[in-house]
């Protein structure tokens, strides 16, 4: 599944439904919305595909989103999560990346911001995730989510980068977007930056590598002798 988060864009929502229609995806997709979003009435009007879930709740960042989306969907076969920033370009994108990340894999796109350079948008096997233990670290609050991914994968070398399917970073930084008040509240508001930077700096220090590592081979023996197979579902 893809978890999607969004507030006080629903143009960029609308046109994530376009992309996702034209480029001929269909895995389910969780749309997260806040409650007292001021334009919420806007998100409701919309059409989603049918593969989409909505999920209006209390006000909560992207780590938010991703532990309840977690809780409430915890057998995916694989989990990831898009940007109301991004616009997918590649014919079955989501496919794409779901077969190449498989059960125990990381897959990451071409975002034409960080490219190969960080996993950004990950898409995380559900058996390497449950394994793991999380889907975001129950310190951060929005940023990080990714790099800690890109740190496990990078540790032990089960990432996998597909510079061939382009999902599109439409930042303010790279002058694809305007600097709106979403942006300028993630660096001008909370200093959950800060936060999340000592959260994930404390977790990357104290990160049992060699454990880990045991502990997900582990998940991998006793899953083979299951003898079940894994299928993407919408």
């Amino acid at each position: 599944m893809f978890l999607c988060p969004s507030r006080s864009r629903p143009h960029n929502l609308q046109r994530l439904i376009d992309a996702y229609d034209k480029t001929h995806a269909y895995v389910k997709m969780m749309i997260r919305l806040d409650e007292n979003d001021p334009r919420l009435n806007d998100y409701l009007k919309l059409v989603f595909p049918d593969t989409w879930i909505t999920h209006i709740g209390p006000q909560v960042k992207m780590g938010g989103a991703m532990r309840e989306a977690f809780k409430e969907f915890p057998d995916e076969v694989f989990y990831s999560y898009i940007g109301d920033d991004t616009i997918p370009r590649t014919e079955y994108w989501d496919m794409e990346l779901a077969y190449t990340a498989g059960d125990w894999e990381i897959a990451y796109p071409n975002d034409l911001l960080q490219g190969e350079k960080s996993a950004t948008h990950p898409v995380i096997g559900g058996k390497l995730l449950r394994a793991v233990g999380y889907w975001t670290l129950p310190c951060l609050t929005h940023l990080y989510t990714d790099t800690v991914w890109d740190h496990i994968g990078k540790e032990l070398d089960l990432l996998r980068y597909r510079e061939d399917v382009i999902l599109e970073h439409c930042h303010w930084s790279n002058g694809k977007a305007p600097r709106d008040e979403i942006y300028i509240r993630e660096f001008n508001g909370k200093n959950y930056h800060y936060e999340d930077q000592a959260c994930f700096n404390h977790w990357k220090q104290n990160l049992d590598v060699s454990t880990l590592r045991k502990t997900i081979a582990e998940s991998v023996k006793a899953s083979s002798k299951s003898c079940s197979t894994s299928e993407i579902t919408i």
